[in-house]
């Protein structure tokens, strides 16, 4: 903030003197022949000077300050983002929820140990099984798709409940106009932390993006291990591209998209060597020679 005011503070006091050099020289060359003595310029000065018009005529155009261009939205955008990955990095610490495919509660950590239990004893299958096979996962147990609309809704992001299945298949229209998500394609130069990384048959919630499509993700794992029941995982430094399957599509929400930063104001061009200059005192324009 002190560095951002003293900055501010410098433009705005070279902007003020380079408008009062020019009304001092517009001034000048507006007095009257005879009046170049002292006592002259002295009694014509104040008529001289009245008749400049304010500094908005003058071609004076400096660049706004970085700062000046960021917007609210900008900033809202940014806090909600820190609520969603708080939210994320919570729930990776509750390793005890298992995997459970169409699961979508989280109970006590005592039921979600039964529902695990429940996994390693009943069933074979490495992805764990459906909620309604086990009476304890259906009251405690999430899957990939349930994880990040829990997320999403506890960080008071607005976010329908859509498998996976539904995501790939919608089209960028149907994306924005039905679910709130903009779709920015699969360069993840674009993503950013907060973004959903779309597999074919899964979701990722990306908490960092690194160098080289490398990054930090968090996500409901199945085990891939036969009697294992899965859970909430943060995996660092993976690639993006590859993990878990192939990368299908970035998906963000609307609430965390930012607006991009306003244009410059266009800079008037130098006359060319030679031109003459007019500058509109009154009601007759002076021309000044270069």
């Amino acid at each position: 903030m002190c560095n951002y005011s003293i900055h501010g503070n410098f433009r705005r006091a070279l902007r003020s003197g380079l408008l009062a050099t020019a009304a001092l020289i517009l001034a000048l060359t507006a007095l009257p022949v005879g009046a170049a003595s002292a006592p002259g310029i002295a009694a014509a000065l104040p008529h001289a000077l009245s008749s400049v018009k304010p500094a908005t005529t003058l071609p004076v155009a400096l660049a706004p300050d970085d700062d000046e261009a960021v917007s609210p939205a900008a900033g809202h955008a940014q806090e909600l983002r820190d609520t969603l990955l708080r939210t994320a990095e919570r729930y990776s610490r509750m390793s005890y929820i298992p995997y459970v495919w169409g699961g979508h509660e989280v109970g006590a950590k005592s039921v979600c140990m039964a529902c695990r239990a429940c996994i390693g004893t009943k069933h074979g299958s490495p992805s764990g099984p459906r909620a309604s096979s086990c009476q304890a996962c259906q009251q405690c147990g999430l899957d990939c798709s349930h994880f990040v609309h829990r997320v999403f809704t506890d960080a008071g992001l607005s976010l329908a409940y859509l498998p996976t299945r539904v995501l790939v298949r919608s089209s960028r229209a149907q994306l924005r106009r039905r679910y709130g998500l903009i779709d920015i394609g699969r360069d993840l130069r674009r993503a950013r932390p907060g973004d959903l990384l779309l597999q074919a048959h899964h979701v990722l919630l990306l908490l960092r993006l690194g160098r080289h499509g490398r990054g930090d993700i968090v996500h409901m794992s199945s085990s891939r291990r036969r009697g294992r029941a899965g859970g909430i995982k943060i995996v660092r430094d993976v690639d993006l591209r590859h993990f878990h399957g192939r990368l299908v599509k970035i998906l963000r929400h609307v609430a965390l998209a930012t607006p991009p930063p306003p244009p410059p104001p266009p800079r008037q061009a130098s006359p060319a060597p030679g031109a003459r200059l007019l500058v509109r005192t009154g009601a007759d324009p002076l021309e000044l020679a270069p």
